[in-house]
């Protein structure tokens, strides 16, 4: 069982997964939604759209769409009402009254429950579409252009509760795009009002509409972000008429603008001006005001200070990156030539500033749940591996492994000390991917350093520029040095490692030659990691002392530690001779635990029948032993004597003494000789020897430990000859239920004009109840089919099969509807069954004539039906659907369905779904839907020939744990 820490760390990655494929569905509706829209100039079709895109994302039982008449205050120009699938369009409608507060606050609205909300709002809310029903979660966002709203969504549901803030953020990014490409719609329409007149520029501004549906599609399209806006900037340059350009994203941190992409500007320019100032800068105005800035003609060079020789510009056009209200960065054009903007550029270069800064929203979004994902992932792998191991080392690789390949640090070093003198023991240093520090090991950390101050403080330290913040540190006592290149780093991040409470056993530092690399949740990883860590060491050091102890134990206490392993290899043999069921393989594990308690030089195991002993084991002889066999007569051997006396015999010197009678055709060569006799029921049924070449080496001790090897291994054998009768038998009664189940199978298939059957059954070993049969009913061109599966293995369960078979074969024959045929045959099952048997069936009943099928379910898993176009359908039948055999008043009822040429039907059994690979992994309905969606042809053993195949493609060498069967019929 996992710890509880990696339980919930795992549901965390589960939580973030599931929120990170939510948003490649958002994202991928993004990018349908623009591409559906691309040259739309009609509301409808682009409401149509969102409502149909927003399906893929969101639950809501009613939707709602609007965009604002800006002539007309408290109108919009044109509305789409969506409620259970009724589509209504408007133009000209007044303000709702939730719609209206969304729209006049700029800001998201969000009712839980409208029942127990009512009050803050006072005035009931405008209804449409089924009025008599009441939506109880409401949420509603405004369609944003800049600070402006130019529309409103909402969507709603009759449950309450359904939605809370991460839905609504996730609408108002959606909302972001469809403004856009709404605005660009009214941009269109207000292109077409120019008419002919204005040719010219209704061209332009095509190129213009089209430049900005490529940048929407480009924008929703995932990509790497430098990439991205590469691409953006690649479409809006010539665009614009302009020669260089720049985005640049605001660093709140810094109080900076960093430069994400440039086009027009040299490498040279990418390093110098890779941040600039927000204040007394042209890019800085642009974002500290939120505002356009353009400079048609003389651009002032001492705004523009960070260009430095790069400046042979006249012109800029420069706008605010905007997304949800806030501001994000810039977007800056320059032109060697002077340019008039007209209001409508400055217009359409900050649309496409917003579309910007809105990818660039998606994509920090993104990149920070990957990389939550990422240091999830990582601190599972530290956790799991300080769960399981005991290797110090192996724990302090791993950590630096992870942490390595995750951030990449121009410096990583993780030190370990000795609790009491601070001492370094362990010491892991890599700078620039080169290991060092061995040095350290032996030695306090240095003192003045910024490791010493958190050993000496407990906590962790965070500097986002240590050369900027050289003064602080001095303050604190901290002058850093350089280490290995010498060359100084600028971002430097360290956690402790706490033992217990609070007092630091180790650090784990991270450094960058580059300043803010590193933040607040860097620290939190590391320090998650270090708590991970510090456990291991702790646990490490307890493994050590606990294994000094044992040591010392095991010094003091050696002849209780013999009696304890003797001991143990009793149960050891006791369980594993339990366990084992070949007699071969019992004896010889039994004289091969033996020599672990009684170091004897050769031992033997006979085995009696009738009045002959033969060698069954041997250890220590020539293996030839084993042929050999000779007659028991008194005094003849030591071992005729345990079979007479049925006791143990121990004797120090067999050459010594008168009892003793050496084996016809054994070589002599012992001298202490212990035998024992194996009884089983009473009978004695073999012998063990045990011998050695020194005279009186055995004890008493050594007979006793020999009796209990004897009496386990007597009765492991006589459960080997009870087991091998038991799978006689077993094999016997299994080929039974095979040759019944075999004949339960129809011989022929049916064959009707216009209908092409297939059908299988692939058994398992056990046989596992599956049948199924057709009924030819009135008329050339009816059919009845079933697909039973009854429980239980073996003979009682293919009696039941039969059982079954034969009264749902006789009521085909009396009842006309397949609920009808199911509840009479429930009826009997039910009184001929015994208890906790049951059946489960699927039963159907097609005309061709009529076109149509008819079908009843009693626990049978739900046919699927494939129309000619390849849209798949479960036949989910009403009513309840028990197994045969549970209740014997179960009202079962049919469900009919239309049927028409190039439709399929296909009836399984769960042995399909629930094929299970070597991982305990099930085949799954999944990869049977995607067969039946991949098959193409008419012949439907062809397509069982698939599943099948596909099937065994999946389970490899795991065979199958239960029946599968399959039918398919084919409509033509």
């Amino acid at each position: 069982m996992a710890p509880p820490r990696t339980a919930e760390l795992d549901l965390q990655i589960q939580s973030l997964q599931a929120q990170a494929a939510r948003d490649r569905r958002a994202l991928e509706a993004l990018r349908s939604l623009s591409l559906s829209c691309r040259g739309a100039t009609q509301y409808r079709p682009i409401f149509e759209a969102v409502a149909r895109e927003l399906r893929h994302v969101f639950r809501f039982d009613a939707f709602y769409i609007a965009v604002c008449d800006p002539a007309k205050e408290g109108h919009f120009r044109a509305v789409l009402m969506v409620d259970e699938g009724v589509h209504e369009y408007c133009e000209d409608e007044d303000f709702g009254r939730l719609t209206g507060m969304v729209v006049s606050s700029h800001r998201p609205l969000l009712f839980r429950d409208l029942d127990t909300e009512r009050s803050k709002f006072g005035e009931a809310p405008t209804t449409f579409g089924h009025t008599e029903k009441r939506s109880r979660s409401w949420l509603g966002i405004p369609l944003l252009v800049g600070a402006d709203s130019i529309g409103v969504i909402s969507l709603q549901s009759y449950e309450p509760h359904l939605y809370d803030e991460d839905d609504t953020d996730l609408l108002q990014r959606f909302g972001d795009v469809v403004a856009v490409v709404l605005e660009n719609t009214w941009l269109d329409l207000q292109q077409q009002a120019l008419g002919a007149a204005l040719s010219r520029q209704v061209n332009e501004r095509t190129v213009e509409l089209q430049t900005l549906s490529l940048i929407a599609a480009e924008l929703v399209v995932q990509q790497p972000l430098p990439t991205l806006l590469g691409h953006v900037l690649d479409m809006i340059l010539p665009l614009f008429h302009m020669d260089a350009g720049t985005v640049r994203m605001y660093d709140p941190l810094r109080d900076e603008l960093v430069l994400l992409m440039s086009r027009g500007f040299s490498a040279e320019y990418s390093r110098e001006a890779a941040s600039i100032p927000l204040t007394e800068t042209i890019s800085g105005i642009i974002a500290r005001e939120n505002r356009p800035l353009v400079v048609e003609d003389r651009l002032d060079a001492s705004a523009l200070s960070y260009l430095g020789p790069h400046l042979p510009f006249t012109s800029m056009l420069g706008v605010p990156l905007r997304a949800g209200g806030q501001v994000l960065g810039s977007l800056s054009m320059f032109g060697h030539a002077p340019h008039a903007f007209a209001p409508q550029v400055v217009e359409l270069a900050q649309a496409v500033g917003n579309q910007i800064a809105i990818a660039v929203e998606n994509a920090r979004l993104f990149d920070s749940q990957k990389r939550q994902i990422r240091e999830l992932n990582a601190i599972g792998q530290v956790g799991q591996l300080i769960s399981a191991s005991y290797d110090f080392q192996e724990m302090l690789d791993c950590v630096q492994q992870l942490v390595y390949d995750l951030l990449q640090p121009s410096v990583f070093y993780l030190l370990i000390c000795s609790p009491d003198t601070k001492i370094i023991t362990h010491a892991i240093l890599l700078e620039d991917g080169q290991q060092l520090g061995e040095a350290w090991i032996g030695s306090p950390p240095r003192a003045g350093s910024a490791t010493a101050w958190i050993f000496e403080h407990a906590e962790p330290l965070l500097l986002q520029d240590m050369q900027a913040q050289m003064g602080d540190l001095h303050k604190r006592g901290i002058f850093p040095k350089p280490i290995g290149t010498g060359i100084e780093s600028r971002s430097w991040v360290g956690v402790p490692l706490r033992a217990g409470g609070s007092e630091p056993i180790g650090v784990l530092v991270l450094q960058d030659y580059r300043s803010y690399m590193y933040d607040d949740e860097t620290v939190d990883f590391l320090s998650q990691i270090a708590s991970h860590l510090s456990l291991g060491v702790q646990k490490v050091r307890l493994f050590e002392e606990r294994e000094r102890q044992l040591v010392e134990n095991a010094r003091l206490y050696e002849a209780e530690q013999e009696a304890r392993r003797t001991a143990d290899t009793l149960r050891e043999v006791a369980r594993v001779l339990g366990a084992s069921f070949d007699p071969r393989e019992v004896l010889e594990l039994m004289l091969r635990e033996l020599k672990n308690v009684i170091a004897y030089d050769s031992a033997s195991i006979m085995l009696l029948d009738r009045d002959i002993l033969r060698f069954a084991a041997v250890q220590g002889f020539d293996a030839r032993l084993m042929m050999r066999e000779f007659h028991i007569h008194a005094r003849v051997s030591g071992a005729g004597a345990v079979v007479a006396r049925r006791e143990p015999i121990l004797i120090p010197d067999v050459v010594a003494t008168k009892d003793w009678m050496p084996s016809p055709g054994v070589p002599q060569v012992i001298h202490s000789w212990i035998g024992v006799p194996l009884i089983s029921q009473g009978r004695v049924i073999g012998v063990l020897n045990i011998d050695s070449k020194q005279i009186g080496y055995f004890s008493q001790r050594d007979v006793d430990v020999a009796q209990a090897f004897a009496n386990q291994a007597a009765v492991a054998l006589e459960n080997a000859r009870l087991y091998e009768e038991s799978i006689t038998r077993v094999e016997q009664e299994l080929e039974i239920a095979r040759h019944i189940q075999s004949n339960l199978f129809p011989h022929v298939l049916p064959q009707l004009r216009g209908l092409v059957v297939a059908a299988r059954c692939v058994p398992a070993r056990e046989t596992g109840g599956d049948f199924f049969d057709f009924v030819p009913l009135a008329g050339d061109r009816a059919l009845a089919l079933f697909v039973g599966d009854a429980s239980g293995k073996s003979i009682p369960g293919a009696m039941l099969m039969a059982i079954a078979h034969s009264i749902v074969r006789a009521e085909s024959r009396d009842r006309r509807l397949p609920h009808e045929v199911i509840r009479e045959a429930n009826a009997w099952i039910s009184k001929d069954v015994p208890p906790r048997s049951f059946v489960a069936l699927c039963y159907a009943m097609l005309d061709l004539d009529q076109q149509r099928l008819l079908i009843s379910n009693a626990g049978q898993l739900t046919p699927i039906r494939r129309r000619a176009d390849g849209e798949l359908f479960y036949l989910e039948t009403p009513g309840p659907r028990l197994p045969l055999g549970i209740l014997p008043e179960t009202r079962y009822e049919s469900l009919e369905v239309a049927v028409d040429h190039g439709d399929l039907l296909l009836m399984f059994t769960d042995g399909i779904v629930e094929a299970q690979n070597a991982d305990h992994e099930l085949f799954g309905f999944a990869r049977l839907e995607a067969i039946l969606r991949s098959y193409a042809g008419d012949d439907p053993h062809l397509l069982i020939d698939q599943i099948t195949n596909a099937i065994t493609l999946f389970c490899g060498d795991v065979p199958p744990h239960d029946d599968m069967t399959l039918l398919a019929l084919s409509i033509a």
